[in-house]
């Protein structure tokens, strides 16, 4: 807590700029969450879900749901009907949380999704090859 009084100390040389970042890094540094919950909420927003879809999902709740979600990755919307979405913690680091969609990241969930697009529009072509008769 020696941050917290040093911070009240200088607290009167700061303009209120400078106080609301000082003040947002102090409640980063004691809730190590709080950064996360942020970009988790972007990313909420930017896939497609309002703002009480976003609430339930920042608690952790699972989410059932129907309509559009957006890719940046991929620059589309993917229409879906009745996946479930949830907010996790990351696997593979501990400190960071991840938005899954029927309980596969959402990432993956988009490239899989988008693969089998492709694979429905790109069938493959098979060419005739012309026979050119015999090569001595």
């Amino acid at each position: 807590m020696n941050i917290k009084i040093s911070l009240l100390i200088h607290a009167d040389n700061l303009t209120d700029g400078h106080a609301i970042i000082v003040g947002y890094n102090l409640f980063a540094f004691l809730f190590p969450y709080f950064r996360e919950m942020l970009r988790m909420e972007s990313v909420c927003r930017t896939v497609g879900f309002d703002d009480e879809q976003t609430a339930t999902l920042i608690k952790g709740k699972p989410l059932e749901y129907s309509g559009e979600l957006y890719s940046e990755e991929h620059k589309r919307k993917f229409t879906v009907e009745r996946v479930m979405a949830q907010i996790t913690s990351d696997p593979t680091d501990k400190r960071k949380l991840q938005l899954n969609i029927d309980k596969i990241p959402f990432n993956e969930w988009c490239r899989v999704k988008f693969e089998k697009l492709r694979d429905t529009f790109c069938q493959p072509v098979q060419r005739q090859q012309k026979y050119k008769g015999l090569k001595f």
